[in-house]
């Protein structure tokens, strides 16, 4: 995510020559979409995303301001 990038960045490295492996993390958690959002919401403590997929495909993504949303209404 962009965020490994800017971190790389910001603790001053050349990220010019490395290799899309040496930054990124691992692939974010993938979720049935009717997973409840209790579940998301744990998930999202130690992950930027969510994915959600239906029938083998993927179909969204849940973000913590997602979340906040639906619980600020």
């Amino acid at each position: 995510a962009e965020t490994d990038i800017i971190n790389k960045i910001a603790e001053g490295e050349d990220i010019h020559q490395k290799k899309v492996e040496e930054i990124m993390q691992d692939a974010p958690p993938v979720l049935p979409a009717h997973t409840p959002l209790t579940a998301v919401a744990g998930l999202l403590r130690y992950t930027p995303l969510v994915l959600l997929s239906e029938k083998g495909k993927l179909n969204g993504i849940v973000t913590k301001a997602d979340v906040l949303r639906v619980y600020r209404k």
